[in-house]
């Protein structure tokens, strides 16, 4: 009961900084370095992804229990930060005055859904959390083991492989989108996800599996910069916390459902079917 209670205040933590960091991001960012910045602040969060199990498993040969002192300890540094370096005047940004008559007033979440590159920012979030987080997350560990019948070691070295892809292709992908335009970032990423689908499905073996994981990732560079700078470019000057919760809100969503169809479909109609659905959904 203690551990799910702490953890739930955890999540509501994780809520408030995710909300709060993203709208920091895009409000100091300036629109032509907006999706550079996001892939800067998306690559931090992956390296901590990336090495803490590496960290965690470490401690966890001290106790059971040195990795929560650990995470306590971290989380604190960062709340001492956010204290020192966040202060109202530190933040402050020009998009923060008064919106004038051009901008019109501050936007509703209606207002944002009225917006063609919300909603398809809004729908992009969706998918990746459905995809990425929720259906590949849940069935590629099973597919490793249990239809190419390798180590589980594998199922780590393709997930290392996607996420060392998507960090080293941030900053470029960022760059693109700044440069070239968010609208075909973000047809460029959703086009190498449907392939990285493609190739776990029609390649089923250790190195199809690999190549696949590395395309994500590749996609994934894209397709985590590209539409946070949309909403970014959407909100700018005005007040953008209901927009942007609702923004990160439908990656979880995605990445709550995913699971769950994902184990359904993997019971009923196999491997195929369930990254038929990833291709069909990107």
């Amino acid at each position: 009961t203690q551990l799910l209670a702490l953890r739930g205040l955890s999540g509501f933590g994780s809520a408030m900084f995710t909300i709060s960091a993203m709208s920091l991001v895009v409000r100091l960012a300036p629109r032509e370095l907006r999706a550079r910045a996001n892939s800067l602040f998306q690559g931090g969060f992956l390296t901590g992804i990336l090495f803490g199990p590496a960290l965690g498993a470490v401690v966890l040969a001290i106790s059971v229990r040195a990795p929560f002192y650990v995470y306590g300890f971290t989380v604190a540094v960062a709340a001492i930060i956010a204290a020192i370096f966040l202060s109202t005047a530190r933040t402050q940004a020009p998009t923060d005055a008064e919106p004038t008559k051009a901008q019109g007033p501050n936007l509703r979440l209606i207002d944002g859904f009225r917006h063609a590159g919300y909603r398809a920012a809004f729908t992009v979030s969706f998918t990746v959390g459905f995809t990425i987080f929720g259906l590949r997350a849940a069935a590629v560990p099973l597919y490793v083991t249990e239809e190419l019948m390798a180590a589980a070691s594998l199922v780590a070295f393709g997930f290392f492989a996607g996420s060392v892809t998507q960090i080293t292709i941030l900053l470029p992908a960022g760059k693109y989108a700044d440069t070239r335009g968010r609208r075909e970032a973000m047809v460029i990423g959703s086009v190498l996800a449907v392939i990285s689908s493609v190739l776990l499905t029609v390649w089923q073996s250790p190195t199809g599996y690999l190549i696949s994981m590395g395309m994500g990732g590749f996609a994934g560079a894209f397709l985590s910069s590209t539409p946070a700078a949309i909403v970014g470019d959407v909100v700018e000057g005005r007040r953008r916390g209901p927009l942007l919760a609702a923004f990160q809100m439908a990656a979880d969503v995605g990445g709550i459902i995913g699971p769950l169809i994902a184990g359904l479909v993997i019971d009923g109609y196999g491997f195929t079917a369930t990254f038929a659905i990833g291709i069909v959904a990107t």
